[in-house]
């Protein structure tokens, strides 16, 4: 059963170091992950680099992980970027 893991409001280069290293601690000791990003209200690219890390290792690791709720404000930043193909439909849906 895949663990359901809800983040903060605030995913910057500030919080990366932690955010990282709870989602390796959680891929490692879990089949999957569930992650809830409905609460990001700020983020920025270091916080994407590790969106995408997190879909490469889960697919390297052959554990699922869904990216769930996307936010407006992380959608809009997912879209400044440029890598709306890189995640699921919903994170071009910025409102």
């Amino acid at each position: 059963m895949p663990k359901q893991i809800q983040l903060d409001a605030e995913q910057t280069i500030y919080q990366a170091s932690e955010t990282h290293h709870a989602l390796v601690n959680a891929l490692n000791e879990t089949a999957g992950i569930d992650l809830d990003l409905s609460k990001v209200q700020e983020a920025d690219s270091s916080f994407v680099q590790i969106l995408l890390w997190l879909q490469q290792e889960s697919t390297r690791l052959a554990k699922p992980v869904q990216l769930l709720n996307p936010s407006p404000s992380l959608c809009t930043v997912i879209q400044l970027l440029g890598l709306q193909d890189a995640f699921p439909s919903d994170f071009g849906a910025a409102s």
